[in-house]
């Protein structure tokens, strides 16, 4: 029997690397995407943020459903602009990212990871469960790419080791691999994979 998970995001290209995934690792599931108005409350963490929005969204959907909260977070600028990373993109963009960092002439000084945090709710169970990703990396010295989302032009991953592609430079399926977002998704596949006992 084909098993349902709705998506909530406006965000058609996150959804897309969740849809990759996701059906690609657990067999019958069927995801699909809930957009809506999912309100954001400034908080410390990015489990916080996830676990509010998601209370928004459960009241548009009766189904099994997960929402995401992501960022990018640069220890030189003390986590900025971690948990306000949609914000931040919005008005600063990657271009503005690249201004804070000239001084950072250095790999060390332009350390950097993208976190993200998925929070899952199945009504059959009446609980919320979170699970956390997080790929480590630098910040580029100007934006490379097309593909991607974000700051995925700006961000350079550790891995592959060598890697020197950013994210918007790699294909959807090579990023797919290393993510932020696939190590939290790869946890949430196997707590579904584990309750619903399904071939995996």
């Amino acid at each position: 029997m084909p098993f349902e998970i709705f998506f909530a995001t406006g965000n058609k290209n996150k959804f897309d690397e969740a849809k990759l995934y996701l059906e690609r690792n657990i067999r019958g599931l069927i995801l699909k995407q809930l957009t809506g108005d999912f309100p954001e409350i400034q908080a410390g963490t990015l489990e916080e943020v996830a676990r509010f929005k998601i209370l928004a969204a459960t009241k548009q959907c009766t189904g099994n459903i997960f929402m995401e909260d992501a960022g990018l977070f640069i220890p030189v600028l003390n986590g900025f602009p971690g948990v306000y990373s949609s914000q931040v993109k919005k008005m600063l963009d990657c271009k503005g990212i690249l201004k804070l960092m000239e001084e950072y002439k250095s790999l060390d000084k332009r350390e950097a990871y993208f976190e993200a945090c998925d929070c899952l709710f199945m009504p059959a169970s009446n609980e919320f469960k979170t699970f956390s990703g997080r790929i480590d990396g630098t910040i580029a010295f100007e934006e490379r790419g097309k593909n991607g989302f974000g700051f995925d032009p700006i961000f350079v991953a550790n891995e592959p080791r060598g890697n020197k592609k950013t994210f918007a430079e790699m294909t959807n399926e090579d990023k797919i691999q290393i993510s932020h977002r696939s190590r939290a998704l790869q946890k949430l596949k196997d707590f579904i994979v584990q309750q619903r006992k399904l071939p995996a």
